[in-house]
């Protein structure tokens, strides 16, 4: 599915890449935004923040694989996973444990 249509962009001489690239940069900023409010509000524990918005976005990533090219794919278990990270930066900082240790 995917495949096909990076195909056809390529065919077509679109600037996939770009594409991409604009999406990627747009959602990791919005992504980027969520967490420092979530931080500034106490709903989140003190990340760094590059290292927390790696690690949501490779989430995201790798479940939107899964979700594409794996018919067998289970999506309540991806989400549950996805809610733990979320859960576990809501009561852990390894900044918090950096400072204590």
């Amino acid at each position: 599915c995917i495949v096909e249509y990076l195909t056809i962009q390529r065919r077509q001489e679109k600037s996939v890449e770009k594409k991409i690239r604009r999406h990627t940069v747009t959602f990791r900023r919005t992504l980027r935004n969520l967490l420092l409010e979530g931080m500034a509000n106490g709903e989140l524990r003190p990340f760094k923040i590059s290292q927390a918005v790696d690690i949501i976005f490779s989430l995201m990533e790798s479940m939107v694989i899964k979700i594409m090219f794996y018919d067998e794919t289970d999506r309540e278990l991806l989400f549950r996973n996805a809610r733990n990270v979320i859960r576990a930066m809501r009561f852990y900082s390894p900044l918090e444990e950096q400072n204590n240790g």
